[in-house]
């Protein structure tokens, strides 16, 4: 029974447009629970109050319940292939300001209430793509994966890479590797768009984001410690590098 499940598995796991929707969905998952880790320990070093993170906790929910019924509208009635790369290239860009003002409470709050924002237009798009790339015979397995999938990104996020990653690099460096997180998923979707114009915007968005947290933390590398500089230095231009150069290849091959 395992073997036939794990077979079944590998089969649709094999159907690459349903893999780029699993990749990007583990990417935005476990980026999206260890920025929410780090966050909430550094709204309560900022205030030492335990309302300032109840607020933070907010921020990420209240979206959901004011924008769910809207959102279902709007993915059907807009291309979901685009909701899907618009709203994580969206999502990356908007942690961007939180390297550099990290410190800022309000920045924090609004930032954080826009990601939960168009997360709640992914969340409904992402979802009604399964259907449309697997066969119906796969249909439950496929689904499976994806709740596996969910909930093993919110342990490994939360609960391991959250708190390593934040106690290794610090803060900014942790949101800057979320953001590039947040860039590679909808550059894995714009592969499956098949469109040039999408693909090039996805790798221009992977350049901007990890360039100009590449910058600060450079900047920042005469106060930092050397956890950081190896952050900036190592991690996030490879990064970005290899994601430019990989939306260009296949932009070149889609024209």
């Amino acid at each position: 029974m395992l073997f036939r499940s794990l077979r079944t598995a590998g089969r649709v796991l094999a159907n690459p447009r349903f893999l780029a929707l699993f990749i990007s969905q583990v990417l935005t998952q476990v980026g999206g629970n260890m920025v929410l880790f780090a966050l909430t320990i550094k709204v309560f070093d900022l205030t030492g109050a335990t309302t300032s993170v109840s607020v933070l906790l907010l921020t990420f929910l209240v979206p959901a319940v004011i924008f769910g019924a809207v959102a279902g509208v709007f993915v059907d009635r807009y291309d979901r292939r685009a909701i899907l790369v618009g709203t994580n290239l969206a999502r990356g860009l908007l942690f961007l300001p939180l390297v550099f003002l990290d410190d800022q409470l309000a920045i924090i709050y609004v930032a954080t209430a826009l990601v939960a924002t168009l997360t709640t237009f992914f969340s409904p798009a992402e979802s009604a793509m399964i259907p449309l790339v697997v066969p119906r015979s796969q249909l439950l397995s496929a689904n499976g994966l994806f709740i596996f999938g969910l909930q093993a990104s919110f342990a490994l996020g939360f609960a391991v890479l959250g708190p390593l990653l934040n106690s290794a690099l610090g803060t900014e460096p942790l949101i800057l590797i979320v953001a590039v997180c947040y860039i590679a998923a909808g550059l894995v979707l714009a592969w499956t768009t098949g469109s040039l114009r999408i693909l090039l915007l996805a790798g221009f968005c992977g350049a901007f984001t990890t360039f100009s947290g590449f910058g600060w933390e450079a900047h920042r590398l005469w106060d930092a410690s050397r956890r950081a500089f190896w952050a900036a230095v190592v991690v996030m231009p490879v990064a970005c590098v290899a994601g430019f150069l990989i939306a260009w290849k296949l932009a070149g091959l889609s024209g």
